[in-house]
């Protein structure tokens, strides 16, 4: 199918999605999609060929090309950052700050090393808080976790990230 939604209004476009998966789903049929809209066919496809310039760049299963992020947590604090950011560092994590705009919020992107749990996030959270309580008769607030999600790629970032290295590559095709 070329562009089967091209042209569709959003009722036509879910209508021909749910065919196009119930295609498979409901009739065992292998279907060959091409389009433009990666979220149609992150909506429809369990694997992908990527190809730029008359070129196949990679071919697998969407979930493993998509593994890429595995380890890459999204945090939102309030508060302090800089002495959970200083710790989670001391950990072996990478820590990126990004500020949310119109918030006193930060949100950080923390890439982890092998073996390391999202557990140890409160952790140290709990350890900081414990010790600004020993030094403190005040009290005053340490930073408080308001968000922890698993960071994943949209597949428009996967196809960016392979056209940008150019290289053919099978990935995982195994499933």
């Amino acid at each position: 199918l070329d562009e089967p939604t091209n042209g569709l209004d959003p009722a036509g476009r879910r209508a021909m999605l749910d065919l196009i998966r119930s295609l498979h789903r409901d009739f065992g049929k292998s279907v060959i999609l091409s389009s433009h809209l990666l979220d149609d066919v992150a909506r429809v496809c369990d694997s992908i060929v990527i190809i730029d310039g008359g070129r196949v760049l990679a071919h697998g299963r969407i979930d493993v090309l998509k593994a890429h992020l595995r380890g890459r947590y999204r945090l939102r604090l309030e508060g302090d950052a800089a002495p959970f950011i200083a710790r989670l560092r001391e950990a072996g994590v990478s820590v990126r700050e990004e500020p949310v705009l119109g918030s006193s919020e930060t949100e950080l992107v923390a890439d982890v090393p092998p073996g390391f749990r999202p557990r140890r996030f409160f952790e140290v959270l709990a350890e900081l808080d414990g010790a600004r309580r020993a030094t403190s008769a005040a009290g005053g607030g340490g930073p408080v976790l308001r968000g922890l999600v698993p960071d994943e790629e949209r597949l428009e970032d996967v196809f960016r990230r392979v056209v940008a290295a150019g290289a053919p590559r099978e990935v995982g095709l195994a499933g």
